[in-house]
């Protein structure tokens, strides 16, 4: 299985500390899946991410998504899944 996360920020905020922590579970309880992080800006997570084996690809959003912070963000890839009709 692929699993691919979006974190906004790159610094360490609660959020942050929540997402370090459901990598490490689900890295130990299912070695075999591969992971993945986005992250909107860089910053400590990165490095942190990496030292549980997912390094993170940093992708800056475009200045008005930026602007809009995390919510927004998650709005906008919310709206693109609905948007976009499901492969089967």
């Amino acid at each position: 299985m692929r699993v691919v996360y979006l974190s906004a920020s790159g610094h360490l905020g609660g959020a942050e500390r929540c997402l370090l922590d459901l990598v490490a579970e689900i890295r130990q309880t299912h070695p075999g899946w591969s992971l993945h992080v986005l992250l909107g800006a860089p910053g400590p997570l990165s490095a942190r991410l990496s030292t549980l084996g997912v390094p993170p690809s940093v992708l800056a959003f475009p200045d008005p998504v930026a602007r809009l912070g995390e919510s927004g963000a998650s709005l906008l890839a919310l709206g693109g899944k609905l948007a976009m009709p499901e492969s089967r």
